[in-house]
């Protein structure tokens, strides 16, 4: 049997996906598409920056060895740190009704840090050998991501 954190992180991995999932159902049901984008924009932002700041932050060393890295120190804390502080300010962008030009900017942050971060894993990929499955699928991940957000800011922008 794997080890309960290996369990939570593969379980935060797949409550990410289900609930980027609801929200694209949710963001569907809208027929504003500014008001869709700021259904996508907190879904997104806050499963993907806000689990995984999550994961960083007490799960680290479990999240490091499924995505093939060997050091989960202080440096991954930082980065947890940030990416849950965009999670928060994203609840505080919906709950405070900031409107779509601040969830725009969320948005846009979440899917610059998705170009890069799936890069970074490509580049792990073909450089370093780590052939680990959840290093394989980020890059493939981040792009479906990035193109379905795309799709919700195009039809938002006048």
């Amino acid at each position: 049997m794997k080890p309960l954190g290996v369990r939570l992180c593969n379980w935060l991995e797949i409550s990410r996906y289900l609930l980027i999932s609801l929200g694209i159902f949710v963001a569907e049901l809208k027929t504003d598409p500014q008001q869709q984008l700021i259904i996508i924009s907190a879904f997104f932002v806050i499963s993907i920056a806000g689990l995984t700041g999550v994961e960083g932050l007490w799960l680290g060393k479990y999240a490091s060895s499924i995505s093939g890295y060997t050091d989960s120190g202080r440096y991954q804390k930082q980065s947890a740190l940030n990416n849950l502080s965009l999670a928060i300010v994203s609840i505080l962008a919906t709950l405070l009704s900031w409107g779509v030009m601040a969830h725009l900017a969320l948005l846009s942050v979440l899917c610059t840090f998705l170009l890069l971060s799936g890069t970074n894993h490509a580049l792990d990929a073909i450089c370093s050998g780590n052939r680990s499955l959840r290093n394989m699928f980020r890059p493939i991940a981040s792009l479906l991501l990035i193109t379905i957000a795309l799709k919700y800011v195009l039809a938002a922008l006048p």
